[in-house]
């Protein structure tokens, strides 16, 4: 077992890029222990951050996409304690990690997280919230409401543009 800070080539580490350094470092946030590529100039080593907990920080840069619905979608690696929430391909809905990572446990398939602004690409944990089903459909009636109003409101106006003055 290698030890913090041991710095080793590639191909001794079992890397693909076996002629570049690695360093045996900890993540800074869940202190998950791997091999990271090392910049030698720098003295530091490429990330501080596991693939799972970095990814949440990077959001699609690299890791993921976004759906047709518009929410973003991570890559989880099968060790990440957090997998069984991803499909088939490995990937999860950022936003729902986001919040397991925040009340350390999976989420089961009841639980919907709601995005509080509206927005489906702010995966801040303080714009989401662990609600039931029923909980989120009463949630989303004043917003129905609202839309409803403000899209008879465009209509009206539309009807009053596009009729022509008569002086």
């Amino acid at each position: 077992m290698p030890y913090l800070g041991e710095i080793r080539k590639g191909c001794d580490a079992g890397k693909k890029a076996f002629k570049h350094n690695f360093i045996w470092a900890d993540c800074e946030d869940c202190g998950k222990e791997r091999w990271v590529e090392y910049r030698v100039k720098e003295d530091r080593p490429l990330n501080s951050k596991c693939l799972s907990c970095g990814s949440l920080d990077q959001g699609i840069r690299g890791r993921g996409y976004r759906d047709k619905d518009g929410y973003k979608l991570i890559r989880l690696s099968r060790q990440d304690s957090f997998a069984p929430m991803a499909v088939k391909s490995g990937y999860a809905l950022e936003h729902r990690v986001v919040v397991a990572k925040n009340i350390g446990r999976c989420l089961t398939k009841n639980e919907i997280v709601h995005h509080m602004n509206g927005k489906k690409d702010d995966n801040r944990f303080e714009n989401l919230t662990l609600c039931t089903r029923s909980e989120h459909i009463h949630m989303a009636e004043p917003y129905k409401k609202r839309i409803a109003e403000l899209e008879d409101k465009l209509r009206k106006t539309e009807m009053a543009i596009s009729t022509p003055c008569l002086n």
